[in-house]
């Protein structure tokens, strides 16, 4: 399944095309995180959660637009909450 298909279908509820992009972007978000936070766990926890409210918030994406920007988006401002919280 490509990258169009799993937002479609994620739109339509179904979870396991999560998996999907899980494997496509995981490592970019955790590098992502990482830089900001300075703390692998920590920043793997951040892109997890970010999964979880990009599948929750799947129905806002914009199909027209890239995936990868707007879902980095997601884990960038999850890592920048979580380093303030932390200080």
């Amino acid at each position: 399944m490509d990258e169009t298909q799993a937002i479609r279908r994620m739109k339509a509820g179904d979870f396991s095309a999560l998996r999907t992009l899980i494997e496509l972007y995981q490592e970019q978000a955790v590098q992502a995180a990482y830089f900001i936070l300075q703390d692998r766990p920590a920043a793997e926890d951040v892109v997890q959660n970010a999964f979880l409210r990009c599948f929750e918030r799947i129905g806002q994406f914009d199909e027209t637009r890239p995936f990868r920007p707007w879902f980095l988006r997601i884990v960038t401002n999850d890592a920048l909450k979580t380093a303030t919280r932390q200080r």
